[in-house]
């Protein structure tokens, strides 16, 4: 039996624009476990700060994939066409966008799905690995040797991404990234999920040695998670999910 433990609070403005979507439950406040047994699928959704209806926009995506009998590379382009047409229905909805990180998990299946800066983690051992790339400014200027890691470090537009859904331009999701067979997710016990409120304020580190104390429940070690996100500086909305197989 699976156990899923999910937190996601409202940051220093005035709407949460992350949605957490597990299984047929799409969470935008407060907290949300549940355990099952198979047909996972767990994903957050961040809308992007900065673009018009954030919250809109990763509402959306969380529905749309709620709704679908399956989930591939094809109907998230789908969804994404979708809620480029939705953002010019509204001036209000111009250029709306959001990233995605999740997951699908079957008995002998994995598939990771990501776009943007929201993350997937695994834990290994005692160690958390990130299982993707985070699309940023500021990890294209790392990779391609523009600026050294102590610098990415104190970048001063860390958050600034290079793909998205929407934003009012097809091009933004060519990056999307769907893996359908996962072997890390598959061979997981543990796998995380974060929006960047959340990562970019938490180092690895502390997460690990949040998660590796034995009194650490799922519930009790995302909401620890958050609190020292918040300790640590962070007003933006803040989410996680910890899937415990």
């Amino acid at each position: 039996m699976t156990k899923i433990c999910a937190i996601t609070e409202k940051g220093n403005h005035p709407k949460n624009e992350d949605r957490i979507l597990v299984n047929d439950v799409i969470v935008d406040c407060c907290s949300y476990e549940t355990e099952c047994d198979a047909g996972i699928r767990v994903c957050i959704a961040d809308g992007v700060g900065g673009n018009n209806a954030g919250a809109v926009a990763s509402s959306f995506i969380c529905e749309a994939l709620k709704d679908r009998d399956v989930i591939n590379k094809d109907n998230l382009l789908s969804t994404n066409t979708r809620l480029i047409s939705k953002s010019v229905e509204n001036a209000n909805y111009d250029r709306m966008a959001s990233t995605l990180s999740g997951v699908l998990l079957s008995e002998n299946h994995a598939s990771l799905f990501h776009i943007g800066n929201t993350r997937v983690y695994v834990f290994q051992g005692n160690y958390l690995k990130q299982v993707t790339e985070d699309h940023t400014t500021v990890n294209w200027l790392l990779k391609t040797g523009k600026i050294s890691k102590k610098d990415a470090e104190t970048y001063d537009k860390r958050n600034e991404i290079t793909a998205c859904f929407g934003g009012g331009n097809p091009s933004l999701v060519n990056s999307l990234v769907f893996e359908d067979n996962n072997e890390a997710i598959k061979n997981s016990k543990r796998i995380i999920i974060t929006s960047d409120g959340v990562h970019e304020y938490v180092s690895i580190d502390e997460m690990e040695d949040i998660f590796n104390n034995e009194e650490a429940e799922p519930l009790i070690a995302c909401q620890t998670i958050i609190d020292k996100a918040k300790l640590n500086g962070s007003e933006d909305d803040k989410s996680i999910v910890i899937i415990n197989k």
